[in-house]
């Protein structure tokens, strides 16, 4: 028995509703899919923020802190060696002194 052109359309038809919706299953599916894909990246997220705000950051903000007190600390001895450079020439003057008063 051979198919005839209405047989073979009837086929192509049949098929064709059944591609569509096997494709549509196939969207529906994929979309479902991106969707909870989309809702775990922003769990992750969101879990990734919350530490970064409850352990990071408070860390952060006790090394800057402690930045600042090491600099008021610090600061001070910045100027040590103009002052032991004035030291040193007053030393050396009043031993110049000294000598002459002594010699004389």
């Amino acid at each position: 028995m051979a198919l005839t052109k209405e047989d073979l359309q009837a086929i192509g038809e049949l098929m064709d509703s059944k591609l569509a919706a096997e494709r549509a299953h196939t969207q529906e599916m994929f979309a479902t899919e991106r969707t909870h894909t989309q809702e775990m990246i922003d769990r992750a997220e969101n879990r990734i923020l919350a530490y970064i705000e409850s352990s990071v950051e408070p860390k952060i903000k006790a090394i800057a802190e402690g930045h600042s007190l090491l600099n008021e600390k610090l600061n001070p001895l910045l100027d040590l060696p103009d002052k032991v450079d004035d030291i040193q020439n007053n030393v050396s003057l009043l031993a110049s002194v000294l000598k002459e008063h002594i010699h004389n």
